[in-house]
């Protein structure tokens, strides 16, 4: 059954005023949803029932018990801790008489309590995609977000540093999750990927890389598809990059959660660095530090 249809029932028979929050709220808004934190673990909620509705409540005194449904109240992550002149553009947003939802930046922000930090700059960039069905926003919406909100609330800190390594225009949540761990090898080199890169293979035709290292000419991209309609274009692709003297590099789930396969592309990715700085005679400037949890 469809999350929205769900929520229907469910306020039909509470026949009660319903806020839909985290994982329900971006369900509705048909956003993708992150990997949740399965165990608890210190300055995190308990563990998210994601089999459950999940509705938002003024305060903890309004939290009722049901099987169907959890209840959250987010005092400091909401807009009753917000100035009045802050709080519209964050206000719930209507899906029908007597049922909204949590405006999307908003959701992001509660969501941190139940995620670490790689899937909290997910789920940033999933609100981001060029693809958005609904809700598109931009890195700038999260840094005013942050701003309307208090100084001090559960894992601002870590909202804080997603803040720095999200980006836009982002095609899947496998593709930054990839981005994520690359930065995370702590090679220099990595730490400036630029997103959705354009790369004019002829007088005619760009191709947009999913990350590049424009300096050196790379390009990385992860592959989720495998039939062979899509292999073929992917070695066309190859070879025009190559012709212009770039280099592609593509990876799938597989090796992501493989470690022998992933050093093995890290190295293929160190080894093509130093062959382009050498041809290119340059260097790239040390990068930040890795992300945390």
């Amino acid at each position: 059954m469809r999350e929205e249809d769900r929520l229907r029932r469910f306020h039909e028979r509470r026949r009660s005023a319903t806020e839909c929050c985290l994982t329900t709220a971006l369900r509705i808004a048909m956003i993708e949803v992150p990997i949740l934190i399965n165990t608890v673990e210190p300055n995190h909620h308990p563990r998210l029932d994601d089999q459950r509705l999940h509705l938002a409540v003024p305060t903890k005194g309004n939290r009722s018990q049901s099987k169907d449904a959890q209840y959250h109240s987010f005092q400091q992550i909401s807009t009753a801790s917000m100035s009045d002149k802050r709080r519209d553009a964050y206000a719930p947003i209507k899906i029908c008489p007597d049922i909204t939802m949590t405006h999307p930046l908003l959701t992001w922000a509660q969501m941190a309590a139940y995620l670490n930090g790689g899937e909290l700059i997910v789920l940033a960039d999933s609100l981001m995609r060029r693809n958005a069905v609904q809700y598109r926003y931009g890195i700038q919406d999260f840094a005013d977000l942050l701003d309307a909100l208090p100084q001090k609330f559960r894992r601002r800190e870590t909202c804080e540093k997603a803040l720095l390594y999200m980006r836009e225009n982002t095609d899947s949540s496998m593709e930054s999750r990839m981005r994520i761990k690359l930065i995370n090898t702590k090679m220099p080199e990595l730490q400036g990927l630029v997103v959705n890169h354009p790369v004019a293979i002829s007088e005619s035709k760009t191709v947009y890389l999913d990350m590049a290292i424009p300096e050196l000419r790379i390009g990385i991209e992860y592959s989720g598809r495998h039939h062979a309609e899509q292999w073929e274009s992917d070695e066309e692709r190859r070879t025009a990059l190559t012709a212009i003297n770039w280099r592609n590099f593509t990876a799938n789930a597989e090796t992501m959660n493989d470690e022998a396969k992933w050093s093995t592309f890290v190295t293929q990715l160190r080894l093509a660095f130093l062959e382009q700085q050498r041809t290119d005679g340059q260097t790239v400037a040390s990068g930040d530090a890795p992300l945390g949890g």
